[in-house]
């Protein structure tokens, strides 16, 4: 739970409001194991309130079931079922400013198939997934968002030293959208190659490059065959210091501004355990939008710090500050955002 202030709460440089909020997040999980396999139900909400901008007040839920079968010692399956509610914060996307955030719901199915076992001379993943995502609201816009999304992947990994593989992946997201006017129907498929490791005990990380083609089944709207790459690194130089950095480059869909949408990002986070009971977590990061077809192109930079007091063995006590920072060629799209925020955690 946590009491901060967020200012301003939409993300828009016009008529800005800055307000107290309260959040509540609630975390639950139930775990079985039998006969060497494992299920979890899990239910995780958060419920926010604002002082001086109740519009914006909004309750997520995310219920989950997930499964880990294993076969043989080669041979395993990873599943999951669940259903999310959440909403778009206004000015979160390009579809304007309504009088209340955009709420949407999905069910949603997830299923990853491994053969091999970690350190053998080759493995191979298969892996797929589908989400209806529905709009509840502010249908005069949202309309045009509601989509069936699917995908599917396959990656095969080769061990290349004792403790480093390269990986080939092929990976394919359909979205289909449900609006018969809409022209955002596409397919973006990706080639990647990369090195996964855990070469000493102070690096790990996957870095893979590549292809993606992004396909639009309207003729008259722009697609993209382009580089790619994603990449996460983690860093201990000692035992209570960690750092991770996250590397991407990969197109999103359009939320009503250009066809689609080129993303080049960077986060920077470290994590410091000073005593046995402070720690600290300080990030920075930086996202380049460029949206194609248009003019217009974006730069989010994002910074946060915080410090973490482990008032007991079950309850820690943090206080946080986050900065977001959106620089754009378009000047009606720029907006600098600070929110802090006093919270405390307990696990029963």
């Amino acid at each position: 739970m946590g009491v901060g202030n967020n200012s301003p709460v939409v993300g828009t440089n016009v008529n800005p409001v800055s307000s107290t909020f309260w959040t509540l997040q609630p975390l639950m999980v139930g775990e079985l194991k039998t006969h060497g396999d494992r299920y979890t139900l899990s239910y995780r909400g958060n419920f926010t309130r604002y002082d001086n901008s109740s519009a914006d007040n909004f309750n997520h839920h995310d219920i989950q079931l997930a499964g880990d079968n294993y076969f043989s010692s080669r041979s395993a399956l990873g599943w999951s079922v669940g259903y999310i509610a959440r909403t778009d914060p206004r000015g979160s996307t390009d579809r304007g400013i309504s009088a209340t955030p955009d709420s949407w719901n999905a069910p949603v199915a997830r299923a990853l198939y491994i053969y091999g076992v970690p350190g053998a001379p080759g493995r191979f993943e298969v892996e797929g997934w589908g989400q209806q995502k529905r709009y509840d609201n502010n249908r005069a816009t949202t309309v045009a968002a509601d989509a069936d999304l699917t995908g599917a992947s396959g990656r095969f990994f080769w061990r290349v030293m004792p403790r480093t593989s390269a990986v080939l992946e092929i990976r394919q997201t359909n979205a289909d959208y449900i609006d018969p006017t809409s022209t955002g129907d596409n397919t973006d498929r990706r080639y990647l190659v990369g090195l996964v490791w855990d070469a000493t005990a102070k690096t790990t990380g996957t870095v893979k490059v590549g292809q993606v083609e992004k396909k639009f089944s309207n003729s008259a709207r722009q697609g993209t065959t382009s580089s790619t790459w994603e990449g996460a690194v983690r860093w201990s130089p000692l035992t209570y210091s960690v750092w991770d950095l996250m590397m991407y480059k990969a197109p999103s869909d359009s939320t009503g501004f250009g066809d689609y949408v080129m993303n080049t990002g960077a986060t920077l986070a470290w994590n410091h355990q000073w005593a046995s009971t402070i720690s600290s977590r300080a990030t920075l990061g930086n996202v380049q939008s460029d949206f194609a077809a248009t003019a217009r192109s974006d730069i989010v930079r994002n910074y946060g710090l915080g410090f973490f007091y482990n008032v007991s063995r079950t309850v820690r006590a943090g206080l946080e500050w986050t900065r977001t920072d959106r620089s754009s060629n378009q000047t009606v799209f720029e907006f600098n955002r600070n929110v802090t925020m006093l919270s405390l955690e307990a696990t029963l």
